[in-house]
């Protein structure tokens, strides 16, 4: 099996116990998958400024696919009791919008992923398309 098919099996079986996760606590889940995706970014941020190394900018971005395809997964519709936050309530208040913010950013992660074997300059062109999708999800719910 090719190691990128066993990369993306991995995934979803983090996803999968996530999930499971995920029901027990939603917004510890949201919190975590959130810190993780920050990491992803940063990680991606460094291999635009230093050494590009096309295979972490794909094992990136498929994690940022699988991470991005949880999330709406484990927010809760309708709102949320107990120690909800400002942010995790906006989001509660527009499961939709947050789920088409989502899928928008699995596809230009996928884009990415897609680009990242053409180079520094072209996994670049399409990381920043992803990242602008985080910034305009950020603008739109984050209430810290």
């Amino acid at each position: 099996m090719h190691s990128r098919t066993l990369f993306a099996l991995a995934l979803i079986g983090l996803a999968l116990i996530r999930t499971a996760v995920a029901a027990d606590d939603p917004i510890a889940s949201l919190r975590q998958i959130m810190r993780d995706n920050s990491n992803l970014e940063d990680q991606a941020i460094a291999l635009l400024g230093g050494t590009f190394q096309p295979d972490k900018a794909i094992a990136a971005m498929q994690k940022l696919q699988a991470n991005f395809t949880l999330l709406p997964t484990v927010v809760p519709a309708g709102g949320a009791t107990g120690a909800s936050s400002p942010t995790v309530l906006a989001i509660s208040a527009n499961v939709d919008g947050f789920k088409q913010l989502a899928a928008i950013m699995v596809q230009r992660a996928a884009a990415a992923e897609a680009a990242a074997p053409n180079g520094q300059r072209a996994f670049a062109q399409a990381f920043l398309t992803a990242d602008n999708t985080c910034t305009e999800c950020h603008k739109t719910y984050d209430r810290h």
